[in-house]
C-alpha cells in the first residue's frame, strides 16, 4: 500500500470538466443576464409572472417570533414553482428523519420544542412548497441559514435577514428579473423608525459562483456576506442597495478579496475510499479527477489492475491492489478504514459521475446530523420482517429527486458520508467481501446509528455507462444471503 501527504485542496485534477448541482452554473456574466420575461415592472407583484423559480430561505430558531402568517404571506407573493427552504434550527431529540413532521403554527411562533406531529388542514406544512430542513442540534442563526441556502434549488436566492420581514424580501423577487441586477439588499425599518437590513435578493449562480454563502466563522455574518456581495459587484452589472449596506460598504470594508467563501468551512480530514476493476479504468479516472480536489486522502483499491494508471501517481491518494491484498471486490473501499485519519469518511463508487460540490454537500448533512447518523443519496426502504430483498422494496434512487431527508434501512455504499467518531466500517465488518451495501446497514444496526437518503434534485449524481458485471445482476435470483445478514438485527418499520 502506497502512502501519500500533502496539503489539502491542492489546485483541481486536470482532464474533467466543471460539473456542479446547478445546470445554469456558469452562463452567467456580470450585466449579461439573459431575459427571462418582457413582463412590464409596474405591472403588480411579478413573482408568478416571471416564472424564474425563487427559493426563499427562512430560519426558525428558538424563541423566534415566527408564525404560519409569516410563511403564508411569503407563498403568497411566489410563484407555483417557487418554495419556501424552511430551517428548523429549533433542535430535536433524534436526527431529523426519524422526528414526525412538525407544524408550522403555534408551537414555531412561539419557539416551542413540542416535538408533536400535529398539522391542521391549511397550515403551510401542507404546501408543496415547503420544504424542511430540520438540524439535530441547535446552531446560529448564519449556520442555519448557510444549510438552507446550500438546499435552494430556485435560480433566484432569497435570504431574509429576520423572518418576520421575509415577505418584503420575497417581493424584491421581481426587481431581480425585470431589472437583471445580480444582487439587491432589501432595508426595512423598525417601529421606532431605525434602519435595518432585511435581506438580500439575487441570481443564485451570480451570488455562490462569484461570493459565496454567509461566513458562519465571521463576528457579523449577515454584515460581512453583504459587503462582499457589493464588493463583487463588477462594471456592467446592475445593483440595487440600501443605505445600511451603502454605509458600510466603505473602501476599507472592501479591501481585502477573500475568495469564495463556502460552506460549510474547511474544518476536519476529509478521506474518500473507493474500489475499481480493469473495465472501469476510464470511469475510475473520471472519479478521481472529480474527488481528489474534494477530499485531503483518496484511498483507491485495485481489483486485478495489471498496473498501477498513472493518474494514481499523486501525494494524496493511496493504492491497495488485489496482488497484495487479494480480490477484494467491492469490499476494498472498506481496506483503508483503520488507517484513516479521524474525520469525515466517505465511500464512493467507479461508476458515478459525482458533481464538483459533492463533498461538502455531505459533510454538511453529517454536520446537520450532529454525526449521530450515516448519510448518503442511494437508499432502500424494506419490509419489514425481511422475506425478500430485491422484491417488495423501495429504491430512492441517486439519480432521481427527493425532497426531504428519509430513513431507509440500506444506503448504497456507492454514496455514504459519516464522521470516523460515528463509525468506522472496515473488513473486520464484512464477512464476505460481496453484499457491502447489506453488511454496511447490519453495522449501522447493529450499532444503533441511523441511514439517512438526503434531499436532492434529480440527476445530482449521474451513473456512468455500466460496464463489467454488477452485484445486482450477480445476486438478483438469489438474495437468500442479503435476507439471512438483515434478519440478525432489528430493524425499524419505517413509512
Amino acid at each position: 500500500m502506497r502512502d501519500g501527504a500533502g496539503s489539502p485542496w491542492a489546485p483541481p485534477y486536470p482532464g474533467r470538466a466543471s460539473r456542479r448541482l446547478d445546470p445554469n452554473r456558469g452562463w452567467l456574466l456580470p450585466g449579461r443576464e439573459p431575459p427571462v420575461t418582457d413582463t412590464p415592472r409596474d405591472q403588480g407583484p411579478l413573482p408568478g409572472s416571471a416564472m424564474v423559480p425563487a427559493s426563499v430561505v427562512v430560519v426558525v430558531g428558538p424563541g423566534d417570533a415566527v408564525g404560519p402568517e409569516v410563511v403564508d404571506d411569503v407563498l403568497a407573493v411566489l410563484g407555483p414553482d417557487d418554495e419556501v427552504v424552511l430551517v428548523d434550527n429549533r433542535a430535536v431529540a433524534s436526527p431529523p428523519a426519524l422526528a414526525p413532521p412538525r407544524a408550522v403554527g403555534a408551537a414555531v411562533h412561539a419557539g416551542a420544542d413540542d416535538g408533536g406531529g400535529t398539522t391542521e388542514a391549511g397550515s403551510p406544512s401542507f404546501d408543496r412548497r415547503v420544504r424542511r430542513v430540520v438540524l439535530a442540534s441547535s446552531r446560529s442563526w448564519a449556520w442555519a441559514t448557510a444549510l438552507g441556502i446550500q438546499h435552494a434549488r430556485g435560480r433566484i436566492l432569497v435570504v431574509p435577514a429576520g423572518s418576520a420581514h421575509a415577505v418584503a424580501v420575497a417581493a424584491q423577487h421581481g426587481v431581480v428579473v425585470t431589472a437583471g441586477v445580480l444582487a439587491a439588499f432589501v432595508n426595512g425599518r423598525t417601529d421606532d423608525g431605525v434602519d435595518q437590513t432585511v435581506g438580500v435578493v439575487g441570481w443564485r449562480d451570480a451570488v455562490l459562483g462569484r461570493v459565496g454563502t454567509l461566513d458562519v466563522r465571521a463576528p457579523e455574518p449577515w454584515e460581512d456576506w453583504c459587503v462582499r456581495l457589493q464588493a463583487a459587484i463588477v462594471p456592467g452589472a446592475r445593483m440595487e442597495v440600501g443605505p445600511s449596506i451603502a454605509d458600510r460598504s466603505s473602501a476599507a470594508d472592501r479591501d481585502g478579496d477573500r475568495g469564495l467563501v463556502e460552506f460549510p468551512p474547511r474544518g476536519e480530514h476529509v478521506s474518500a475510499t473507493l474500489a475499481s476493476m480493469p473495465a472501469r479504468r476510464q470511469h475510475l479516472a473520471r472519479v478521481v479527477a472529480t474527488l481528489l480536489p474534494q477530499a485531503d486522502l483518496l484511498g483507491v483499491h485495485l481489483n486485478d489492475y495489471p498496473d498501477v494508471p498513472a493518474f494514481l501517481d499523486h501525494p494524496r491518494i493511496r493504492v491497495s491492489r488485489s496482488q497484495e491484498c487479494g480480490d477484494l471486490r467491492a469490499s476494498g473501499k472498506a481496506a483503508f478504514t483503520d488507517d484513516l485519519p479521524d474525520g469525515y469518511h466517505l465511500m464512493v463508487d467507479d461508476d458515478i459521475d459525482y458533481p464538483d460540490d459533492y463533498v461538502r454537500g455531505l459533510v454538511a448533512k453529517v454536520e446537520q446530523y450532529d454525526r449521530r447518523a450515516v448519510v448518503g443519496y442511494h437508499g432502500v426502504l424494506l419490509e419489514v420482517p425481511v422475506v425478500k430483498y430485491f422484491g417488495g422494496r423501495e429504491v430512492l434512487h441517486f439519480g432521481t429527486a427527493l425532497r426531504e431527508d428519509r430513513q431507509v434501512h440500506v444506503l448504497g455504499t456507492g454514496t455514504v458520508a459519516m464522521h470516523t467518531d460515528t463509525m468506522r466500517f472496515g473488513l473486520q465488518d464484512l464477512p464476505t467481501p460481496v453484499m457491502v451495501d447489506v453488511w454496511f446497514a447490519v453495522a449501522a444496526h447493529r450499532r444503533g446509528i441511523p441511514l439517512v437518503a438526503v434531499a436532492r434534485p434529480t440527476r445530482h449524481l449521474l451513473q456512468l455507462e455500466q460496464l463489467g458485471a454488477t452485484l445486482f445482476e450477480e445476486f438478483r435470483d438469489d438474495d437468500s444471503g442479503h435476507v439471512a445478514a438483515l434478519r440478525t438485527v432489528d430493524l425499524p418499520v419505517l413509512g
